[in-house]
């Protein structure tokens, strides 16, 4: 809570200032894709391809854990390790994905959900097609947002969460409708 007042403290001080760097700060907070360059890009590809490799070492760890902990134990895992190096892994994937693009949330619920619905079961294919379907959304909304209001150029981000929130309940409504169905 201190840290989130504190990033917000710092962020209304920048908008105050009201010098070039609001500019900047607002395409961040609204997941602008515009501001990126090609060494960006592919700064963040090297540093997506070195976290990956962990993640792919380590997926019969999800698969283990998302049954039990005492599960994951009787198999020879030490789970609190595990989720913690996990967790680390996962923090080091957002802070690199919200270094570049800023503030994306909803693609991050909405994609499990959608590739679970698609029939993936084990963590690697989850996680696989789970990045493939963000990555497809995210393409799609960065390309909605600049052709929809042309010449406005809308926000990836925006765009994003308006379209994954949608699909997000949809994808709920679908789930609830096939727990009913059982």
């Amino acid at each position: 809570m201190f840290i989130a007042g504190l990033i917000e403290a710092i962020i209304q001080f920048v908008l105050a200032r009201g010098t070039e760097d609001v500019v900047d700060l607002l395409g961040w907070l609204s997941g602008s894709t515009y501001r990126i360059s090609a060494s960006h890009a592919i700064g963040w590809t090297f540093g997506f391809l070195i976290l990956i490799i962990p993640l792919f070492r380590w997926h019969r760890w999800l698969d283990l854990l998302s049954i039990d902990d005492p599960f994951a134990s009787g198999r020879g895992l030490n789970s609190l390790n595990s989720r913690m190096l996990l967790l680390v892994l996962a923090s080091l994937f957002c802070a690199l994905s919200v270094s570049l693009l800023g503030p994306i949330a909803f693609i991050g619920l909405m994609a499990p959900h959608a590739a679970r619905l698609l029939g993936a079961v084990s963590a690697a294919h989850l996680l696989l097609l789970s990045a493939l379907i963000g990555g497809q959304f995210m393409v799609f909304a960065n390309k909605a947002g600049q052709v929809l209001f042309y010449p406005i150029n809308i926000p990836t981000g925006i765009l994003a969460a308006l379209l994954s929130g949608v699909a997000f309940l949809v994808l709920m409504g679908i789930s609830q409708r096939r727990v009913k169905a059982l």
